[in-house]
């Protein structure tokens, strides 16, 4: 399949792709995640945030995201955090 994009439309948006740390990506900030990689995205947890999602295919859920998961360190990627 196509793999899956993300934007945020508004508020702040967690995406993790597994084994690595967790980005941050605020409103007009597309993060695109290629087909078969298994990642989670969701909310910042002070933040609610508003999410479009574009993929093709069909979705293969994996087990739920833990509290620890979700806690991990994050990151704001160099190339986001200029703008």
């Amino acid at each position: 399949t196509w793999g899956q994009l993300l934007m945020i439309e508004e508020g702040i948006g967690l995406h993790q792709i597994r084994g690595r740390a967790i980005e941050e990506f605020q409103p007009g900030e597309p993060f695109w995640t290629p087909s078969g990689v298994e990642h989670w995205h969701g909310a910042h947890p002070d933040v609610d945030a508003l999410q479009l999602t574009i993929y093709e295919g069909t979705v293969n859920w994996l087990e739920p995201t833990t509290d620890e998961q979700y806690a991990g360190v994050r990151y704001r990627p160099m190339s986001r955090s200029s703008n």
